[in-house]
Parts: C-alpha cells; sequence; structure tokens
C-alpha cells in the first residue's frame, strides 16, 4: 500500500537568504507578460504514487434522492483524470482501495458529526485506505442541494482526496464556499495539482525545482510550482522556516492589491511538494525590501527594510509561522543587515541589487544536497 507523503493540514548559514527588490503598486500587469493574477492553491499532502490510485464506491445507504451516485462520482473521478497528473482505477473485489466513498449520518467513526456543521460530504487524512463519506441523514432533493450537488460535492473532495487543501480564490472549484461554483476545474485547481504531480503549460511566472546544481545544468527537473510567482507582483525566498533542517519556498505578493500575502512549500524526497502553509496576509510590504535572514544565534526571521532604514521584524516560530518578535533586541548577521542597538534602525544603509532574484539554493528535501529553485 502507498503512503502519502506529507501530512495532514486541516492545516548557507548565514544570514541575508534572500533580498527582494521593490514591489509595484499595480498589480494587473505583469513585468513580462505572466500571469498577472497567481493561481491560488493549497495543499496538506501528496501521495507517493498518483499513477494507480484506486478506489471503491459502497451506494449502500444513499438517499432516494441520490441514486445517481456511482455517475456522480466516476464523472467526478474523470474530470480529474482529464487533467493529465494522476489516474484513478475502481479496487477489484478482493483488493484494499486507496479511497472509498460510501454514505453515513449523524455520529461516525472519529469524524465530525453531519448535521453538526453545514458540510454534506467530507474527507479523511491522506493515509491508507482514505474515505469520502455523504451525509445520508439529507434528502438530496433538487430544492434543497440542487441538480448538480452530488456531483459538484464529488468533484469538489476528489480535490481534498488528491492532496488540495481549500483556495482562497474568488470562483475556485476548492474554495470552503464553493458550492453553486465551478462545475470542473479552475486555473487554481490545475495549477495545485500539476505542482503535486507534474503536467501543465509552462509559463513565466513557474518556480522550477532542480535536485542540485548538476541536475540544473542537465536539465533534469524534479518538480515545478505552477504559476506561483508572476515577475511584478511577487517575490521569492528561501529559508528554513520552522527549523527541521530542510529549507522551505517562500512567496510573496508585492503588490497592493495582493495584501502581502505570504505562501510557503514545504518539499519532501525528490524533492517533491508535500503541502503548503498559508496564504498569510499582511507579512510581505508592498514597495520595500523584503529579507530572509538567519542570525548568528540561529533565529530565522522575515525583515521589511523601510524607508530611512527602519524595519519591521518578525521571527519563525517552531511551527514555521511568522510572529511578532519582541522590540528592543539587537538585530546582528553577519555580512548582512546591522541593528546593533536594537532601535529597530538599520546602523548602516543596506545595498540591494536593483534587479531581482530569479535563482536560489536551498535543501529542499533534507538531503545535505543543494536544491535549486529558478523562475523562469
Amino acid at each position: 500500500m502507498r503512503v502519502p507523503w506529507g501530512r495532514r493540514l486541516c492545516s548557507l548559514s548565514v544570514a541575508l537568504c534572500f533580498v527582494s527588490a521593490c514591489g509595484v503598486d499595480d498589480a494587473r500587469e505583469g513585468l513580462d507578460g505572466s500571469t498577472t493574477e497567481p493561481p491560488q492553491f493549497t495543499v496538506r499532502a501528496r501521495w507517493a504514487d498518483a499513477t494507480t490510485i484506486s478506489y471503491r464506491i459502497d451506494a449502500a445507504g444513499a438517499a432516494v434522492a441520490a441514486l445517481g451516485f456511482r455517475s456522480a462520482i466516476e464523472q467526478a473521478i474523470e474530470v480529474w483524470v482529464d487533467a493529465g497528473s494522476i489516474d484513478l482505477t475502481e479496487a477489484r473485489p478482493e483488493e484494499e482501495a486507496d479511497v472509498s466513498f460510501s454514505w453515513r449520518r449523524g455520529a461516525h467513526d472519529s469524524c465530525e458529526p453531519f448535521g453538526i456543521s453545514t458540510a454534506r460530504a467530507h474527507t479523511g487524512p491522506l493515509t491508507q485506505s482514505t474515505f469520502v463519506h455523504f451525509d445520508a441523514g439529507r434528502s438530496w432533493n433538487a430544492e434543497e442541494v440542487g441538480d448538480d450537488a452530488l456531483f459538484f460535492d464529488a468533484l469538489h473532495e476528489m480535490g481534498h482526496v488528491l492532496g488540495l487543501g481549500h483556495s482562497p480564490a474568488p470562483g475556485a472549484l476548492m474554495r470552503p464556499d464553493a458550492r453553486g461554483g465551478p462545475m470542473g476545474l479552475t486555473a487554481s485547481e490545475l495549477a495545485g495539482l500539476h505542482s503535486l504531480y507534474g503536467g501543465g503549460q509552462d509559463d513565466p511566472s513557474d518556480l522550477v525545482i532542480f535536485d542540485g546544481e548538476d541536475a540544473e545544468r542537465e536539465g533534469a527537473v524534479a518538480a515545478i510550482l505552477r504559476g506561483v510567482a508572476p515577475v511584478g507582483i511577487t517575490e521569492v525566498g528561501v529559508i528554513d522556516s520552522d527549523g527541521d533542517g530542510d529549507t522551505e519556498v517562500l512567496v510573496w505578493r508585492t503588490d497592493a492589491a495582493g495584501n502581502g500575502a505570504l505562501m510557503i512549500y514545504h518539499f519532501g524526497p525528490g524533492p517533491g511538494l508535500t503541502h503548503t502553509v498559508g496564504p498569510l496576509y499582511g507579512m510581505g510590504a508592498p514597495g520595500v525590501p523584503n529579507l530572509f535572514v538567519t542570525t548568528d544565534g540561529g533565529e530565522r526571521l522575515m525583515v521589511c527594510v523601510y524607508d530611512q532604514g527602519k524595519l519591521l521584524v518578525r521571527r519563525f516560530d517552531e511551527r514555521g509561522l511568522l510572529v511578532p518578535r519582541p522590540e528592543g533586541m539587537p538585530l546582528m548577521v553577519e555580512g548582512g543587515i546591522q541593528d546593533a542597538d536594537g532601535d529597530g534602525f538599520l546602523d548602516e544603509p543596506l545595498h540591494l541589487e536593483a534587479v531581482p532574484a530569479r535563482r536560489w539554493v536551498g535543501d529542499l528535501d533534507g538531503d545535505q544536497g543543494g536544491d535549486v529553485v529558478v523562475r523562469r
């Protein structure tokens, strides 16, 4: 049985890891014609082998009005398979399925009981033999939930089965409040699926991951984060945000319309994308340099540098989330930023490159190698 990489999410030793250029105020146009609004997807986990995921459909207990259950599931699976990254096959009777689709009512197993919330269906964690449960306590009649509710809910839950979390993108299938939404995959779902399992079309807003500099020279791509970093409205950095010994890729909005949203991409062997943290709003400051630094004492920080050298400093906690750093603390980074007296201002002016970086190096999968991240 294949065990997915990742975990459930219901959720250079130095110094300057990255220096951003100033952001732009207008999010309507990327500097190189790339996508002006990046697809917004989140990832809760990843199947280690997405080529042979097996499923089983158990229609026992289906509401009278939901007799089209099998057809709705099969149609939803077909939509995701047609996207070109994964394959699902129905398990033989003697096999244990990777994912089962079935009906439950009220309190059941260790799940949140149906009826407590407005949820019509829910999905288990990506572990061995996961599940999708549909609420058998509802009538599922067209007046209550609409003609296509079963298909839509199956389509949405299949996104969770494949590792996607909820999306903040307006109109996305994976929005938590997406009822009555699209009956297909939007750009956000496609970008998430292709970032996890491959596929999709190349775009200047992609981040391309190589397993070391030799792989970069040979053009041997390990993974691609699809569409996440349009030039002109996003910047990129790498740092070990949660202190577990491997490096994460961070992308944040630099335009006013992006609300400083920060996404953190975590990787496993390959390196391959395993899960995300975010979006964390208000983290990036529009129009000012944002720096990721590791101090000599091991603090992992995000530093915004305002006019006259004014600093806004946040630190990454053990969960990899940004929290305030106490005021008045000195900040000393060899070869980088210096605030020896802790007054919140740079001791010396910081000289930054005018051209945004397009290449970063970090150990994304914890194998002690130098993985390479390249913006197209």
